[in-house]
């Protein structure tokens, strides 16, 4: 099988699964990330033999059962970094990376303290350590199995951050109180999962993903609680449904809300001191 070949073929395969041109994207991602094969190598070079047809096979199964691309290749890339993912982790989203450019924008290099709530992957928190070099980055998260693969990212990309478990709807803070707090809690009501792609729901942590839908702002709440009248700025990643919902609350509790639309134009973040 010549590399051409095998371009092809792997995306006529998924292509009872997936759109032509995701479909397309995505065998793209698989040849550059897992085989070292770039678009110019198909260009120039696609009569030379494909040598991982096993392995091409095998993942396009896993493809066809709905498993991420993300989770074949290991990584995603955010904000220029590769960040390790697995199913205890949520896969960095584009949203995301415009949640770590605005405080990156926002604030200065001397920001003392970060604590980004709910890490996960580690991927906000890293990504602000790598560009805050001397501010001290606390990380944390309920599950232990995400912690690990913060860790493992931590130290595969060579930069010191804290993490320790902490669970912050029951635990106290007991660290000293971080200038800025980042976090993206679980967001999504278990009544919006009938409209979700079933490549999140079989294969990225409910926990956090989900919030109960009787109260759909409760992490949000217990963070401000516990941070913002303790002078930490607060920014969050947000559910564009309940966006405004947060900053009546906010109002109510007399803070400043400043909300966010994202690239596609949905109220998806907040600032909040």
């Amino acid at each position: 099988m010549t590399l051409q070949e095998a371009y092809f073929s792997a995306i006529q395969a998924i292509a009872s699964v997936y759109e032509k041109e995701e479909a397309k994207a995505i065998v793209q991602r698989l040849f550059k990330d897992k085989y070292k094969i770039f678009s110019k190598d198909l260009l120039l070079q696609n009569d030379a033999v494909f040598e991982h047809e096993a392995d091409l096979n095998h993942s396009l199964n896993l493809l066809l059962n709905q498993t991420p691309i993300q989770h074949i290749i290991g990584f995603e890339w955010f904000c220029g970094m590769p960040i390790k993912v697995n199913p205890n982790v949520l896969i960095p989203r584009p949203e995301t990376e415009e949640l770590a450019q605005w405080i990156i924008s926002s604030e200065t290099l001397s920001t003392e303290s970060i604590a980004d709530i709910c890490t996960g992957s580690g991927c906000l928190a890293l990504a602000l350590k790598n560009h805050f070099k001397y501010t001290r980055v606390t990380a944390t998260d309920i599950s232990e199995l995400a912690l690990t693969t913060a860790q493992e990212n931590a130290t595969q990309l060579a930069l010191d951050i804290q993490l320790f478990k902490h669970d912050v709807l029951k635990d106290a803070w007991n660290e000293a109180i971080p200038q800025i707090v980042v976090s993206n809690p679980p967001y999504i009501k278990k009544e919006e999962s009938l409209e979700m792609s079933k490549n999140v729901l079989l294969h990225e942590p409910h926990l956090a993903l989900f919030v109960e839908d009787d109260d759909a702002l409760l992490f949000y709440k217990k963070i401000i609680l516990q941070f913002a009248f303790k002078g930490s700025k607060i920014y969050f990643e947000l559910n564009p449904l309940t966006a405004f919902e947060l900053k009546n609350h906010c109002e109510t509790l007399g803070l400043n809300c400043e909300l966010k639309q994202d690239m596609q134009g949905k109220w998806r973040f907040a600032r909040i001191n």
